[in-house]
């Protein structure tokens, strides 16, 4: 007679301390195949061993070089950005301008304002105000053109003087007259500007148009209003025909100008252009030269090593320190 079989689990039963180890031994091995990925699971995940200190310096060398590469690139992407942005300021005071003439009849006039013999010179702003202010309501500057056309508080219509650091619109810097690329910001300017009207190729007479403060033709535009009383209140004979065969651009100061007068026609004339302003380190395309022989203003092609003679020789982008400069407050695109 066969002996009968013997019940396996009834011995695991029977014997607790090795169905604790089994257990055990059954726990374990269901973490290693987790940890080392022997089971094929989807959430099953393989040991990786970490980089080694070469490998590290392989991959740091990798994105140095790239980096390399791509920040030129990044910044020429954004330096293009901002000459759109110019091109487009350009634009829009260029349809500033057309819309004046539009409404007017007749363009900005460059060098205007208020000037009073009676009250003062400091009671108006001496016809010094450049065309950018007349345009500021087709630039949508409406409420900043509301303020200088009207005054306000104890200053007149037009605005005082642009030395006046107290009146707000000639401290307000318009983005649409600044160029992104330019990187002058801050006193001792004031409202900055990156825009110039062309008044011609020659300096004499250019800055005043050939009218002095009164509005007289006269060789010494800038004399002050003691002296515009005193023989300068009339016109002086041949002062007129000189300021008109100098002052061929666009622009003629403290004259007002129509389409008609643009003899070479609208396309072919630069009514104004790009400058830097000035960043008070005597860079010689933003900063000019005080007491400079009278013949080159009159006569610029007479010789143009006086102008290469300002010059550093070390440095040739920049003005010679020992060169006086026109004050620092009234530097190239100040106001």
């Amino acid at each position: 007679m066969r002996e009968p079989q013997q019940d396996h689990n009834f011995h695991l039963a029977n014997d607790p301390e090795k169905h604790r180890l089994d257990h055990a031994r059954q726990k374990q091995s269901e973490k290693d195949h987790w940890v080392t990925g022997k089971t094929h699971g989807c959430f099953g995940m393989k040991r990786r061993p970490g980089f080694t200190l070469v490998e590290l310096l392989v991959v740091i060398a990798i994105i140095g070089v790239l980096v390399g590469l791509l920040l030129p690139a990044v910044q020429s992407a954004r330096e293009a950005a901002r000459r759109m942005s110019c091109s487009n300021q350009v634009k829009q005071i260029g349809l500033g301008i057309a819309n004046y003439h539009s409404a007017f009849k007749r363009f900005p006039k460059h060098g205007t304002g208020t000037f009073s013999v009676a009250l003062g010179s400091n009671h108006g702003n001496r016809n010094e105000l450049s065309f950018l202010v007349g345009i500021l309501p087709m630039l949508e500057q409406q409420g900043l053109w509301d303020q200088i056309s009207n005054g306000f508080d104890s200053f007149p219509p037009m605005g005082p003087n642009a030395n006046r650091t107290d009146y707000e619109p000639w401290m307000t810097e318009i983005q649409s007259f600044r160029c992104p690329s330019d990187p002058g910001y801050g006193s001792p300017a004031m409202g900055r500007t990156n825009y110039a009207a062309c008044v011609g190729d020659n300096g004499y007479l250019t800055h005043s148009g050939g009218r002095n403060r009164v509005n007289k033709y006269h060789h010494s535009p800038t004399q002050e209003i003691a002296k515009a009383t005193s023989g300068r209140a009339t016109d002086q004979p041949g002062a007129a025909t000189i300021a008109r065969t100098v002052n061929r651009g666009f622009f003629w100061a403290r004259h007002q100008l129509r389409y008609r007068d643009i003899v070479d026609g609208t396309s072919n004339t630069i009514a104004f252009a790009e400058i830097a302003t000035s960043l008070g380190s005597n860079e010689a395309r933003s900063n000019v030269v005080r007491r400079v022989p009278f013949a080159m203003i009159k006569y610029p092609s007479q010789d143009a090593s006086i102008c290469l003679d300002q010059l550093d020789v070390n440095r040739p982008t920049f003005i010679r320190p020992d060169r006086a400069v026109i004050a620092l407050d009234r530097a190239r695109g100040y106001r």
